[in-house]
């Protein structure tokens, strides 16, 4: 089952935002579409956190954690030119050792990490995320969203240890976009994506049980 197939309300509104993002006259419009939209996927994502209560999988941990540390870094890095929300004392009281977007952890390295890391403390790092996103948001203006990514800050995330050496793929990724490519994948799409196999997760669990 997809949760968010071609039908799902939150897919036809990327759809949506898809067409309208680069129109600079509806730039307003597709700004309100934007934080509708995410609004939804954050609740989503809260609504997994009640999940971890009962049941600590280290799958959806690994996702969520994904999702957010691709959204800092963009967020932060790449549009605002700024220093992502991660920093050295956050990292220690998540009770994590990497910086990057997990892409190249094993699935004994995933396990290792969902078992250590504070899930309070990964709830606030989402919840400070989710905030300075929907701020940055409001702040853009249609003249914006064209602007290309600044070669320096994706430097920055690689010196920083935001990807690992063997995913400099996603550096070259985002390097391609402007603006609203990047509020369209990751800061939407991407989120979709995964979290569409959180709740594959979660279906199959109530399935076992």
């Amino acid at each position: 089952m997809k949760y968010f197939d071609k039908n799902n309300k939150l897919t036809l509104m990327h759809k949506e935002l898809n067409k309208i993002i680069r129109k600079l006259e509806m730039w307003e419009i597709s700004k309100n579409l934007f934080i509708n939209l995410y609004l939804e996927l954050k609740n989503k994502i809260d609504n997994l956190f009640k999940e971890l209560n009962d049941y600590k999988n280290e799958n959806i941990i690994w996702n969520l954690w994904h999702i957010m540390r691709i959204e800092d870094l963009i967020v932060n890095i790449l549009i605002c030119e700024k220093e992502s929300i991660l920093n050295e004392k956050l990292k220690n009281e998540l009770n994590i050792s990497i910086t990057d977007t997990g892409n190249s952890l094993t699935k004994e390295e995933i396990k290792k990490f969902a078992k250590n890391i504070n899930i309070k403390k990964l709830k606030y790092y989402s919840d400070k995320i989710s905030k300075n996103t929907i701020n940055l948001i409001k702040r853009l203006k249609a003249e914006d969203i064209k602007r290309k990514i600044n070669k320096i800050n994706l430097e920055k995330i690689i010196n920083g240890c935001g990807v690992t050496k063997d995913n400099l793929w996603l550096i070259d990724y985002w390097g391609k976009k402007d603006i609203a490519g990047l509020l369209l994948m990751p800061l939407s799409r991407h989120i979709i994506v995964h979290l569409n196999k959180c709740y594959k997760y979660i279906e199959t669990k109530s399935k076992i049980i």
